[in-house]
């Protein structure tokens, strides 16, 4: 199901056809966002899932922020009972609620440029400089992890520059990876995108001994720790930036 949704713009959903009835939700947080600089009344220019022109940047940024804390649970539901009927015909299935997970999490850090030009004369330099200087354990430092003995699992930098539309440079740890690329000519995009979450690790309430610690855990794929996917990828790219500056 292809659709427009008031608060998220484009949205489709896939449903299994046979029990359980299982669901895949993409949802576009540029297109949300653009509706929420809409609602605050600052202008902005979107092309596809990237801005161009920000009226105000940071009010942007402050809204952008928001996105992993909407009550995801409840749109969700929502979007399921739109496309599957029997949620609601069927009176053993009424009581029942979708288990959310998050499938894959792209996030990227946009940096536009003011001048087309400035982009085109630094981004071959960028390009080159990554292939020649990230080595596997950069990578994996960019991802929060180290390499260690037993670490295992392929570390591998593809570079295309002859790509339409435009050259990219792609690090990939297992199943979760680092692209940059350009947008337009105009911004340049460093994304982390998320497949494996236990890769990384995270604080979480366990019990050790009969009392309860925070002590570091694989990250998992329920949709409650979406901002804590947000807190991984956005510090995968800030890392990134901060070594090709």
């Amino acid at each position: 199901y292809y659709f427009l949704d008031p608060q998220f713009g484009r949205v489709h959903v896939r449903i299994q056809t046979w029990f359980p009835f299982t669901i895949q939700i993409y949802v576009n947080g540029h297109d949300w966002l653009a509706r929420q600089l809409a609602k605050r009344r600052t202008s902005f220019v979107q092309r596809d899932n990237c801005f161009t022109e920000l009226d105000d940047p940071a009010i942007a940024q402050q809204e952008a922020e928001r996105f992993c804390n909407l009550a995801w649970k409840s749109r969700l539901n929502r979007w399921a009972k739109q496309v599957n009927p029997l949620l609601k015909e069927v009176p053993w299935l009424r009581a029942m609620e979708y288990r959310w997970v998050i499938d894959q999490f792209e996030y990227s850090t946009d940096v536009l440029f003011r001048s087309r030009q400035h982009l085109a004369e630094l981004y071959p330099r960028l390009l080159d400089h990554a292939v020649v200087n990230f080595q596997a354990q950069d990578i994996l430092t960019f991802l929060g992890r180290k390499l260690h003995g037993n670490f295992q699992g392929e570390v591998v930098t593809q570079c295309q520059k002859d790509r339409h539309p435009g050259a990219r440079i792609k690090h990939r740890m297992k199943n979760n990876w680092l692209k940059m690329y350009d947008k337009f000519g105009q911004v340049l995009r460093v994304e982390t995108v998320i497949n494996n979450p236990r890769e990384f690790k995270v604080r979480r309430r366990r019990k050790r001994l009969g009392r309860w610690k925070r002590v570091w855990c694989p990250m998992n794929k329920g949709i409650a720790n979406l901002y804590q996917y947000r807190e991984a990828a956005h510090a995968a790219n800030v890392r990134y930036l901060e070594a090709l500056s």
